[in-house]
């Protein structure tokens, strides 16, 4: 779920709900450099899943244009065997680094990656390795237009990035602020 905003925001509350089912959640902001409020600042780029057992796994990616930062999101689960953590996210022309990750328990783990992709991506594989096999998990991808900054993009506000997790029921980030507009 993505919320376009146009000043900074004070001490929001960010959830999921439903039952029966786990949760992880991990509130964060991109400060977006867009002149005009009603421009889109989040495109698709592409979903994916790990084979059982598997410990990697490959998203192909798109976006419409250039110049965007690229997101990854990925989520593990290892049946009890210890959460597996992201050993690297790599493809041709990009730098990943690491920006946040949660767990749920001890078994499922979540994690975000982004990097700068200076030119329009079509089909472009993005390999995400694990420390070991994990029972499944999915890989998402969105792109951000117009971001502030390509090389530190994201709201540098001190309660960014946050998390949260529950077993069976909804989870809340009860306290998020952003620092600057159009995050």
């Amino acid at each position: 779920e993505y919320k376009l905003v146009s000043s900074p925001q004070a001490s929001i509350s960010i959830g999921l709900g439903g039952t029966p089912s786990n949760w992880a959640l991990i509130a964060d902001a991109i400060t977006d450099a867009a002149a005009e409020p009603d421009i889109p600042s989040v495109e698709c780029a592409g979903v994916a899943a790990f084979a059982s057992g598997a410990s990697s796994a490959v998203i192909n990616v798109d976006t419409l244009g250039a110049d965007r930062i690229l997101v990854i999101q990925v989520s593990t689960e290892s049946n009890w065997t210890g959460v597996k953590t992201v050993s690297s996210v790599t493809a041709s022309g990009l730098t990943f680094a690491k920006r946040s990750s949660s767990t749920v328990g001890s078994s499922i783990g979540v994690e975000v990656w982004w990097a700068h992709a200076p030119t329009q991506l079509t089909a472009h594989a993005v390999t995400v390795t694990m420390s070991a096999a994990v029972d499944d998990g999915t890989l998402g991808a969105f792109s951000v237009i117009d971001a502030a900054s390509m090389t530190a993009p994201w709201d540098p506000d001190g309660s960014l990035p946050a998390s949260a997790w529950s077993y069976g029921g909804a989870v809340s980030v009860p306290s998020v602020s952003t620092t600057t507009p159009r995050s």
